[in-house]
């Protein structure tokens, strides 16, 4: 019979269809070992029971029969009861003593069961032989139902407390007051009933432990792939990391001398067309360093190396001046760029760097998805919960429901053809994703195909911080980045202030 699965290494373990044993005698050993441990208070209790039930009911006969019962009391208590006792020295130490268990159980079931029919057969006529039928079904039932004791034992003892109970009755008919067919009717279902029972209960006992070790063999197997996977994973980080830095020389390099060259520093050239070229490579060079730039910090946010230099952040002056560089490719692309927000907006404790570059990728999607003529707007405020929403809105193509936790995961593009006119690798909302979470906020994102997108960086209520005298916030080298009054400059950046 086999117990479930086809796995190689669970192949052998086979159930003998006759003793219900595994056919695999080192998986046999553990099995005995781990269910005796389980079951060992069980055990105790059980076997306590029925010794408490085989001495209260010797009681009860001497009390009730003394009569007919004389010699079955001095028996039972002179000598049964101490042997019983005794037999039970194996379960005091079960993982000692575990091979005796079985010979335990045969001795305390002869001896009770015997006792019991001795006392059946030599009950004067006088007694009611009923009681001792009763004692002995009971203890039949009993010992078929012990809870560890395998299924061949219980067979044995029920073949053989059945057939010397139908004898006992053949060799004395005049005990019992009805033929024999009954009481081998009744004997024979108690007895098919407890085999019956025996034997679904061990089957069920050993599929459970198969399954349980099944169980803890795929999970070990899984924790060790899980443990391949993230050393995989590290492996690759640092890979990228590498390349990246490694990238990052030679591309510096190439916008170096091409700004040099377009700078006339070496001379004017005479060739229009090399002007061209060295526009194409000090651009492309510039989104590649972009791009190398975006990769090496998404690998530091991933394995928890970037630390967070924070300060309280100005949102208007800093949303103002961060959208400045995007004005030549708002114009480029005729796209209308506009801020609007509470002029009562608390601080925000952030980090300056990484709410720049989370609040460019978004600006930067906005403009590469919003078809000329659009506009793009980004607003700020404070949430009824008290949360710091930054958000940017466009009028762009917009991304289909289905596909909003697309666009958040990393290296996946939203939709393969739109965005392969547009460029990109996938990282800009990925890397803004994680930045948030380092600060401990989320990204939203809704949006409509064919009327735009809205994305937000939520910050909790633990970012805010409120206003003391300061008019702007300072960059890294500690200068005013721009009073209020100075903010709108650029023809393509407007500024509106909400009451």
């Amino acid at each position: 019979m086999r117990l479930g699965g086809k796995r190689p290494e669970f192949a052998g373990y086979r159930i003998n269809r006759y003793s219900l044993r595994f056919l695999d005698e080192a998986f046999e050993s553990r099995f005995q070992a781990s269910w005796i441990k389980a079951t060992a208070p069980t055990l105790r209790v059980w076997a306590a029971c029925g010794l408490a039930f085989y001495m209260i009911y010797s009681g009860l006969l001497a009390i009730f029969l003394p009569d007919g019962h004389a010699n079955g009391v001095l028996i039972r208590f002179g000598l049964v009861i101490p042997l019983l006792l005794l037999a039970q020295y194996p379960l005091l130490n079960l993982q000692k003593h575990s091979y005796y268990l079985p010979l335990s159980f045969i001795c305390s079931a002869v001896l009770a069961y015997t006792t019991a029919l001795y006392s059946f057969v030599t009950a004067s006529a006088g007694c009611c032989h009923q009681v001792y039928l009763l004692e002995m079904a009971a203890i039949f039932v009993f010992c078929q139902s012990y809870v560890r004791i395998q299924f061949p034992i219980v067979v044995i003892f029920t073949l053989v407390a059945g057939i010397l109970t139908i004898a006992a009755v053949a060799i004395f008919p005049t005990i019992l007051d009805a033929p024999v067919i009954f009481l081998v009717a009744i004997v024979a279902a108690l007895g098919l009933t407890g085999c019956f029972s025996a034997m679904t209960r061990e089957l069920f006992i050993r599929r459970n432990y198969w399954s349980i070790q099944n169980l803890k063999t795929e999970y070990d197997r899984v924790e060790i792939m899980a443990q391949e996977a993230l050393k995989a994973s590290q492996k690759k980080s640092q890979f990228v990391g590498v390349v990246s830095h490694e990238l990052r020389t030679p591309l510096n390099a190439i916008i170096g001398y091409s700004d040099a060259i377009k700078s006339g520093l070496f001379g004017p050239i005479a060739e229009p067309r090399v002007n061209e070229y060295l526009s194409d490579i000090n651009s492309s060079g510039h989104q590649l360093l972009e791009l190398v730039n975006d990769i090496l910090d998404i690998t530091k946010a991933t394995e928890g190396n970037t630390v967070l230099a924070e300060q309280p952040i100005e949102i208007q002056g800093f949303l103002a001046e961060t959208c400045r560089s995007f004005d030549i490719q708002l114009g480029e692309n005729g796209l209308h760029l506009s801020i609007a927000g509470n002029h009562d907006m608390p601080s925000l404790q952030a980090d300056p760097k990484l709410l720049r570059q989370m609040i460019s990728n978004l600006v930067s999607n906005a403009i590469k998805f919003t078809p000329p003529g659009g506009s793009i707007a980004l607003t700020y405020d404070v949430d009824e919960d008290g949360q710091v929403r930054l958000s940017v809105n466009d009028t762009g193509i917009g991304i289909a429901p289905e596909k909003l936790e697309k666009a958040l995961e990393m290296f996946e593009q939203v939709d393969e053809d739109i965005s392969r006119r547009h460029g990109g690798a996938g990282i800009g909302l990925a890397l803004t994703k994680k930045l948030m979470e380092l600060h401990n906020g989320f990204v939203e994102i809704e949006s409509t195909p064919g009327i735009g997108t809205t994305a937000s960086l939520v910050f909790p209520v633990s970012r805010v911080v409120a206003d003391d005298n300061d008019n702007g916030i300072r960059n890294d080298d500690g200068n005013d980045y721009v009073e209020r009054s100075k903010l709108n400059k650029k023809p393509h950046l407007s500024l509106v202030e909400a009451a």
